[in-house]
This record gives C-alpha cells, sequence and structure tokens, in this order.
C-alpha cells in the first residue's frame, strides 16, 4: 500500500483514522515508519523496539512471530474459504445486479 502511494503524483502521505482506536502501537509505529522510509522490512527494529519494552531478546522474537502470525488469521481465513464476507473486504454476500 505505501510503496504504491509514492508512485501518484502529488501524494504526500494517508490517512489512517482508525489507528486512535488500535492499541497496537507496534502497527502505528510501523505503519508510520516505512510510509516514511522506502527500506525493505526486517525484524531487527522491531525485535530491539519490543526488547527494550519487554527486557528480553527472545521474548521479543517470539512476540514479533505471534504478531505476524496473527495478522495473517482473516487473509488466510478468507483465501481457504473463498467467501465473501465483512471480513474479506465485501459488505455483503449478495451480488449486485448491473
Amino acid at each position: 500500500m505505501l510503496r504504491e502511494c509514492r508512485k501518484v503524483d502529488n501524494c504526500i502521505g494517508y490517512v489512517a483514522w482508525h489507528l486512535r482506536s488500535n492499541p497496537n502501537w507496534l502497527f502505528r509505529r510501523a505503519l508510520g515508519y516505512y510510509g516514511k522510509n522506502p527500506e525493505p522490512y526486517s525484524d531487527e527494529p522491531w525485535v530491539a523496539l519490543l526488547e527494550e519494552r519487554f527486557g528480553d531478546r527472545r521474548a521479543a522474537q517470539h512476540l514479533l512471530k505471534a504478531f505476524d502470525a496473527s495478522a495473517r488469521i482473516t487473509m488466510n481465513r478468507c483465501a481457504f474459504t473463498r467467501r465473501p464476507s465483512v471480513f474479506c473486504g465485501s459488505t455483503s454476500t449478495k451480488s449486485r445486479a448491473t
């Protein structure tokens, strides 16, 4: 999403109004960081941040893996079931006549 936004002339940012209610501070930090910096993803800065916050590197690595796994649940559910639903980006299961 962020990479595509950079391709648009005069696009200087994005609005993420939903993030205020999201308690996932790590997601908000990563979205802001990768929105500003074009570098490829690496676990290291996020493991270091979690280690600083919780005091243990192995726990930080485990927690980052858990965040990654939980982020894939909705996408994998949708890919597995192939049913349109609110969780897969559709607000209705009925097709609309055009």
